[in-house]
């Protein structure tokens, strides 16, 4: 049986957790995201508020949250906008990136599982869009959406993800160790990739 995206269940996981390992998973998830904008966009704009979201992220996560982002959230939302009117696939990874970026800055700002949930969106929507192009779907019908759900990229995010899940249900780890875990993790991890869980 697949993975599956059911946002439900993962709001309801989610809503049982601390908000630092609810904002690890929304980091997590993000920051994997930003990364494969990055590669895809490797120069510009979208790249540097990009790397410094990166870096935001995770110092919001090893500080308590006490970062001020307002900032660095609004040119995110600025190259949302300016990514929107290119209607390339890489320009929708970056929207995606910056969208799931700031949702995991709400995340740790707000402790609202309903923002780490929708950071997780972004990255799943993402191999969505691009096991629909690999397989050239033009149809949406169950078959078709069952092709794109068994596409290896699309399953390796929801692998991913729900690894995430259980480093931050672990509790024979504190905080700081799944912060560190998940940073490690997602260092190394892009969301196009192919390459093995840990």
């Amino acid at each position: 049986m697949p993975y599956s995206f059911d946002e439900e269940e993962l709001k309801r996981s989610l809503s049982r957790l601390s908000l630092v390992r609810v904002s690890g998973f929304s980091a997590s998830c993000s920051v994997r995201l930003a990364r494969e904008a990055m590669r895809l966009r490797p120069s510009g704009l979208s790249s540097d508020v990009l790397a410094e979201a990166i870096e935001a992220i995770w110092r919001m996560l090893e500080s308590d949250g006490n970062t001020d982002t307002a900032a660095l959230e609004e040119r995110l939302l600025n190259a949302i906008a300016e990514e929107d009117e290119d209607g390339s696939f890489e320009g929708a990874v970056v929207e995606d990136a910056c969208a799931a970026l700031v949702y995991a800055m709400r995340s740790t700002r707000e402790g609202d599982a309903k923002n780490a949930v929708w950071s997780a969106r972004r990255a799943y929507e993402t191999t969505d869009r691009y096991a629909s192009a690999v397989l050239q779907e033009t149809t949406y019908d169950a078959d078709a959406e069952m092709r794109i759900l068994n596409n290896e990229v699309v399953q390796l995010e929801l692998r991913r993800q729900e690894r995430d899940l259980s480093v931050i249900k672990s509790l024979d780890r504190g905080d700081v160790g799944v912060i560190a875990t998940l940073k490690a993790f997602s260092a190394v991890e892009r969301i196009l990739d192919s390459g093995d869980v840990e």
